[in-house]
């Protein structure tokens, strides 16, 4: 606005001179596109405001200088309650299913017309240990994937699968193995390549790292689209897979991670065959409804594929996401924009069939930093030497612990969550808000300026944890290993 005033009060740029007028003016161009990537204003277009993104995290620190020196996150062993030392069964095979997308607010919602979105889940989660209140601590797969199994926060600049490749650590799996466990990681993406993924699960201590479409045949066309298989297929894909390893390992327990992508962004590829909810889905919350539905259905063949395998009768079954996917519940239906609960919220459901009652937990919130401490916890291993956050979910220490979310685009939102409250930073426009989830779950009502002191006081140095937990990844002061 600034340089049109200009041009037609004063003909500023008219009058540069014609000698060289296209380095001329491509030169104020530039410098005039520089202040406006610098300035420390937001902005409405996208091609912008992600040069206002790199340039901030280029240039950005965490904030200060901090003065810890070693592996501030070491600890002996990993915490469990106990609970579950009394198995004498031998050890569960764990199946951990992180199905891609779930937004968590389509758990037991309907369409206008009163069908369930998400019929099978609604019926599993009361069979199970169900936690109405968890988060992924960010968004996009290979960050779910990775505080999942490290039980660390995420960047908030870069991934750890890609940009961290020298990053020491010791993940879940490893710990798995040490205590006998087979570990095989199966994902439906075709390409292991993608986001750096298979060498990633390699490092992390997978013995097995396989893309299911391997295995995907001309004649599963009509079961494949989009960015791979359907959840049904792959499930099919994977337990054939998994019988033939049973019998050449002699039978070991296993732990698998199985990471699905029929349910992937923009959830506009299905066939008109599968669309169940909404013939002709013209938006996005009908073809989301249409995606989710469908892989929930194939729940059902999960579940019938494992009831068919007698050696799985002990096995333990977790069904979660990678992450949430916002569906326009604030007129945001990408990941990469927004903070909001949807944006983050993921179910998360135990099953272990004679072990654990159903319950349904909505007291506290938690997160996928907590994820590996409950598999070890479930399994009755203490681990050993480790750098997880986290808290299995059967530890009952008092008060409810801060749940750290991350959304690393659109000027960096880092919040705390000191359920019922949450408290989001922009690190862009340094813009505050405080939600109470309980009286306001559509977080409508901004409480910064009623909240009490001491509450914000808290919340606003929560944020240091993540801070801090950047420093720790920048320094590769995460995991120390033996002999260093």
């Amino acid at each position: 606005a600034g340089v049109i005033f200009a041009e037609m009060k004063f003909r500023s740029i008219s009058r540069i001179r014609q000698e060289n007028p296209r380095g001329v003016k491509v030169a104020v161009s530039m410098i005039l596109y520089a202040a406006a990537v610098i300035a420390p204003f937001p902005s409405c277009d996208q091609a912008t405001a992600l040069m206002q993104d790199a340039y901030r995290k280029a240039f950005s620190s965490t904030r200060k200088t901090w003065a810890s020196t070693g592996y501030p996150y070491m600890r002996e062993t990993v915490e469990i309650s106990g609970r579950f030392s009394s198995r004498t069964n031998g050890k569960p095979d764990i199946i951990l299913v992180m199905m891609e997308s779930f937004n968590a607010n389509f758990v037991e919602a309907k369409t206008p017309d009163g069908r369930e979105i998400t019929p099978v889940f609604n019926r599993l989660l009361k069979t199970g240990l169900y936690y109405d209140r968890f988060y992924g601590n960010s968004i996009q797969t290979c960050k779910g994937q990775a505080t999942t199994l490290l039980s660390v926060l995420p960047s908030f600049r870069n991934k750890i699968f890609t940009s961290y490749p020298n990053l020491r650590f010791k993940a879940l799996p490893s710990y798995l193995a040490d205590a006998g466990y087979d570990t095989l990681f199966m994902q439906a993406e075709p390409k292991l390549t993608f986001d750096n993924t298979g060498s990633f699960m390699k490092r992390a201590g997978f013995a097995d790292i396989r893309s299911a479409c391997e295995w995907i045949s001309k004649e599963d066309a009509d079961k494949t689209w989009g960015r791979g298989p359907e959840d049904g297929l792959f499930y099919e894909t994977f337990f054939e897979y998994l019988d033939r390893r049973k019998a050449k390992t002699g039978g070991k327990p296993v732990f698998a991670l199985l990471a699905t992508i029929a349910n992937h962004m923009r959830f506009d590829q299905m066939p008109e065959s599968r669309k169940m909810l909404y013939p002709g889905s013209a938006t996005i919350e009908q073809n989301y409804a249409n995606s989710l539905h469908l892989s929930d259905r194939q729940l059902g063949d999960l579940m019938r594929l494992i009831s068919q395998r007698p050696y799985l009768a002990n096995a333990i079954i977790i069904i979660t996401s990678d992450h949430s996917y916002p569906i326009n519940e604030h007129g945001i239906s990408f990941n990469e924009n927004g903070f909001y609960d949807e944006s983050f919220r993921i179910p998360f459901l135990i099953l272990w069939k004679g072990r654990i009652a159903p319950q349904r937990i909505s007291d506290c919130a938690h997160s996928q930093v907590d994820i590996a401490p409950t598999i070890l916890d479930l399994a009755a291993i203490h681990g050993g030497p480790n750098s997880f956050i986290g808290k299995s979910l059967f530890l009952k220490n008092g008060p409810c612990n801060p749940v750290y979310l991350i959304q690393p685009y659109n000027g960096t939102y880092l919040q705390s969550i000191r359920y019922p409250y949450k408290y989001i930073h922009s690190r862009k426009t340094d813009e505050e808000y405080v939600f109470n989830l309980i009286s306001d779950p559509s977080e409508k009502n901004n409480l910064i300026r009623q909240d009490p002191a001491d509450l914000l006081s808290r919340m606003r140095k929560d944020l240091e944890t993540i801070y801090f937990n950047q420093h720790i990844l920048d320094m590769n002061a995460l995991h120390k290993e033996e002999g260093r």
